[in-house]
């Protein structure tokens, strides 16, 4: 697993390929790497809050005891609209109760008798909760003000197919603040872009098992713009939310989940059944908590309670195994017998961090490490975090497979090794705490992204001086396993130093401590 260098460009991240991926390079016919499900999630500028509203209505010379007269007209707009859609498309409007039941298994069986061709597909309707907006009268001073709140009203779904987007779906709340949210496919976008660049491919579900050019996919896959997005967005809320002619500000759009996928496709299933069956068994047993912070280059809060977790789950047809830490996830498993998925998804973009431009409550501004913003707009930031994490974790599962490989490195780290002044510098030695925890310390995971300095690994190393921490990297640096970023005096751990680091805790681990306690215990010798 290799650390994402902060001076390095994306570009450059990317041109070196995982380990794993050279390793079976002769038995994979392609991959891809793109977005798979986005929901956004659109907000009324101009009535997001009670007092946005209160504001509004103040403007149009009505007050807040006017909510319902003032709402009620645009209810019945967007029930009007629904209806007047439906008989235009010869479409039913389907009332669901039933809280088992799947919109996408009704859809899937309406496409196969419909088609895939453009249009609206299916209509339907729900009761079910969500935010709204009411009146409330104070009984000391009798005024009326507007309160938020958590209530129920119907919902419509427009399930169709966009010419540029493919299958999404479009949810309607029917009552103020008309908070809409659509879904869509980051796959069906990129086959809708196939299709118009005449490049052939078959398509099975979300997944491509062939496409004529991995290349030109995978830059169309990666053109993917929030601008053009945003247009999109818009068109489909003017369509199924025509209360939005009335607010001049229209929807700001944000990130409610998204999944970015990284697809290998093996030619021979079986090739890829084993490579699956060894790394799922060995990783489910070594992966720790801080290992997982590790994936997303982030460390384990200290006093909060953050879920982090692993565990193999059962899929139709095979076994998936996922981590988590937060609203974060990552997980890897197999579609269709041939394509090897590595996922990253969260419910919340800005448990991500990168380096942006901050706006203070002051108006000053400033470039730094911060909170992603949930805007669409962070689209390409987000692509980039999240592949960042799928190559560390590639990485770190191209580290379970071959044992044999990792033993090999192992001995070349038990050796003295000289520096440029021919200054000898000895071997680790994998037996001793000390080391160890050396390892331990510089594999954290607040420094996968942005490194560290001497005065950031003295804590972690039990008090030790700047001069016994700065020989410990110098010694470090002669073996390869960290190197400098730039003129700085920070350090990130090099792919060897990642590969040979895990490769020693986990025989330290799996294979040392088990059988020495297992072993028995020998009485002295008289």
């Amino acid at each position: 697993m290799e650390s994402t260098n902060p001076t390095e460009p994306l570009s450059e991240l990317l041109r070196k390929k995982p380990e794993l991926l050279t390793r079976y390079g002769d038995a994979i016919e392609g991959q891809l790497r793109c977005f798979d499900r986005v929901i956004v999630h659109g907000l009324l500028v101009d009535v997001c809050t009670p007092g946005a509203l209160a504001n509004y209505l103040l403007r149009s010379g009505r007050r807040p005891a006017d909510l319902e007269a003032f709402a009620l007209p645009l209810n019945n707009q967007i029930r009007d609209n629904t209806i007047l859609l439906a008989r235009q498309h010869g479409v039913k409007i389907e009332y669901v109760q039933r809280k088992n039941f799947r919109f996408e298994d009704r859809v899937a069986g309406i496409l196969k008798e419909r088609g895939a061709h453009p249009g609206l597909v299916h209509i339907f309707s729900a009761k079910e909760r969500a935010t709204v907006f009411e009146t409330r009268k104070s009984k000391q001073t009798g005024h009326v003000t507007l309160i938020q709140r958590s209530g129920c009203c119907v919902h419509y779904y427009f399930y169709l197919i966009h010419e540029q987007l493919g299958l999404v779906y479009v949810r309607v709340p029917t009552w103020l603040p008309f908070r809409v949210q659509i879904y869509l496919n980051g796959h069906e976008l990129l086959a809708r872009q196939l299709d118009r660049q005449n490049i052939a491919y078959e398509k099975i579900d979300n997944a491509f098992i062939h496409i004529a050019s991995w290349a030109r996919a995978q830059a169309l896959a990666d053109s993917f713009e929030p601008k053009q997005l945003h247009r999109w967005l818009d068109e489909l809320a003017r369509t199924y939310c025509p209360p939005i002619e009335q607010f001049p500000r229209g929807y700001h759009w944000s990130f409610m989940q998204a999944e970015y996928a990284w697809d290998v496709v093996f030619k021979d299933p079986a090739t890829m059944a084993n490579l699956f069956e060894t790394l799922s068994r060995e990783a489910i047993h070594t992966v720790r908590a801080d290992e997982v912070g590790r994936f997303f280059g982030k460390r384990l809060p200290h006093g909060h309670d953050t879920r982090v977790d692993s565990d193999l789950g059962r899929r139709v047809d095979s076994f998936r195994l996922r981590h988590h830490m937060g609203p974060t996830g990552l997980k890897f498993y197999t579609k269709h017998h041939r394509i090897f998925r590595l996922e990253c998804t969260t419910n919340d973009v800005s448990f991500f961090q990168h380096y942006r431009e901050v706006v203070h409550n002051n108006g000053t501004r400033e470039m730094k490490v911060a909170a992603m913003k949930k805007s669409i707009y962070s689209l390409e930031a987000l692509r980039v975090v999240m592949l960042a994490a799928l190559r560390r974790y590639l990485e770190w599962l191209g580290t379970l497979s071959e044992h044999s490989s990792a033993q090999n490195e192992l001995n070349r780290l038990g050796e003295s090794q000289k520096d440029a002044h021919q200054r000898s510098h000895r071997g680790f030695n994998l037996l001793r705490e000390q080391e160890r925890s050396l390892f331990i310390a510089i594999l954290r995971g607040e420094f996968a992204a942005g490194g560290f300095s001497n005065r950031r690994l003295r804590p972690l190393l039990g008090g030790r001086s700047p001069g016994q921490v700065s020989r410990l990297i110098k010694r470090l640096r002669v073996h390869g396993l960290l190197k400098r970023v730039g003129r700085t005096y920070r350090y990130y751990v090099t792919k060897l130093g990642q590969k040979l680091c895990m490769a020693a805790l986990r025989l330290h681990e799996t294979i040392t401590v088990p059988t020495l306690s297992a072993a028995p215990t020998c009485a002295p010798a008289p």
